[in-house]
């Protein structure tokens, strides 16, 4: 993620959601004739005044954590 994404969504007076999408490999493999169940883990949300207190970089990175810590625990539990 880049700093200037985080300050497009700052510019908005709106809460940021730190979210991942999970199984989206399989929806192509079993379309158009079989349903296919899609996750969307919702992880943290980021108030809008706290977004504006933090630096931008320190932001992006703080939100690439999360997703990655998020990743790595999805990726152990399914083995």
């Amino acid at each position: 993620f880049s700093p200037r994404r985080i300050e497009i969504m700052i510019v908005a007076p709106v809460p940021i959601v730190i979210a991942t999408v999970r199984n989206t490999d399989t929806v192509l493999k079993r379309m158009p004739f079989r349903p296919t169940d899609v996750y969307i883990d919702i992880l943290e949300v980021i108030s809008a005044e706290d977004a504006k207190r933090r630096p931008t970089a320190e932001t992006a990175q703080y939100v690439r954590e999360i997703m990655s810590e998020h990743y790595n625990n999805t990726v152990t539990q399914s083995r």
